[in-house]
């Protein structure tokens, strides 16, 4: 998905990879809890939402981990979002300015079964296209099967992780949907990293068991999942 908007003279693409950055820095920052981690993530944030101002969202998502999961850093969070809201006054100066400038958005309005099949695949390998139109179901057992495998293996704070880190922003973008029309898929676009991190981890988990006991057939079902991700999206791009 970043590769197809890298190709628009957007700032899409360039959100999306500041904003894994940023939240890279807070997951580096609330472990090692040193000033100069928090403040490379001040940073980050702050470029990040004036990059789009959708990063807020995600700013929060990161917020909510630290304080549920991370409280021996709390603290450092807690002086870093005020920080973050100083240097975004120019910011909220402008986002006030549009909530009242009768701004109604672009868009769709707020549908909570897009999210499964426009923004799933979307994220997962571009603009929503027929060909792809069945690709959402499998995706979500790919998903759901990873995250079983994360709580098997007792990695329940990655699993929170990674559903905060996709969850909330989708929520929160929903909820403002049911007001002005924003509700398209680029908009989350800085979802991407978590999806994919979460189908890694089970392809990836998928392919060790399999390799034990049969490995002809392990790489078979990568072929597969390749051609399903990889070749699938390219046929529906070039159509």
């Amino acid at each position: 998905y970043q590769l197809w908007h890298a190709q628009d003279v957007r700032s899409y693409a360039i959100w999306s990879a500041l904003s894994a950055v940023a939240m890279w820095l807070l997951i580096v920052a609330s472990e090692r809890r040193r000033r100069l981690d928090w403040a490379l993530y001040v940073i980050a944030a702050v470029i990040a939402l004036y990059s789009f101002f959708l990063e807020a969202f995600f700013i929060a998502a990161g917020g909510l981990f630290v304080l549920i999961r991370r409280p021996q850093a709390r603290r450092g969070w807690l002086i870093s979002a005020p920080v973050i809201g100083v240097l975004l006054i120019p910011w909220l100066a402008q986002a006030w300015a549009l909530a009242h400038s009768g701004y109604k958005g672009t868009a769709l309005h707020a549908d909570i079964q897009g999210l499964w099949t426009q923004f799933l695949p979307a994220l997962f390998s571009g603009e929503v296209n027929p060909a792809l139109a069945d690709v959402w179901s499998t995706l979500l057992l790919l998903l759901t099967i990873s995250a079983l495998w994360l709580v098997r293996r007792g990695r329940t704070s990655t699993l929170l992780f990674l559903v905060i880190y996709a969850g909330l922003p989708a929520l929160l973008l929903t909820l403002v949907a049911t007001r002005i029309a924003v509700f398209q898929p680029r908009y989350l676009i800085a979802a991407t990293p978590p999806l994919l991190l979460l189908a890694a981890f089970g392809i990836t988990s998928l392919h060790r068991a399999l390799s034990y006991r049969a490995p002809i057939m392990a790489w078979g079902v990568n072929g597969l999942l390749a051609l399903t991700f990889i070749v699938t999206p390219l046929i529906a791009y070039g159509q």
